[in-house]
């Protein structure tokens, strides 16, 4: 498969929808890293409506850029810096 494990030039062919509601690529046009990241969405929004879920807490190290890019943009604006969950 020339998607696994790079990204190749070469675009996913659209199709047209059998439901006439536009375009999508078939799931072979995508690399196997998206194709794990679809099969998960189902397991991921059915924990999302468990009673214990908070809220999505971004991992510090992987994502530190964006907590700053967040807490100065609150301060920029006035509203003060995103809250811890409790």
């Amino acid at each position: 498969n020339e998607y696994s494990g790079q990204l190749s030039d070469r675009k996913p062919e659209a199709v047209r929808s059998h439901l006439g509601r536009g375009l999508y690529a078939p799931p072979e046009a995508f690399p196997h890293v998206l194709l794990q990241d679809f099969s998960n969405m189902a397991a991921v929004q059915q924990g999302m409506k468990n009673l214990g879920y908070r809220g999505n807490v971004p991992n510090p190290k992987a994502e530190g850029a964006v907590v700053s890019l967040h807490t100065n943009l609150a301060k920029y604006m006035g509203t003060g810096a995103p809250e811890a969950m409790k």
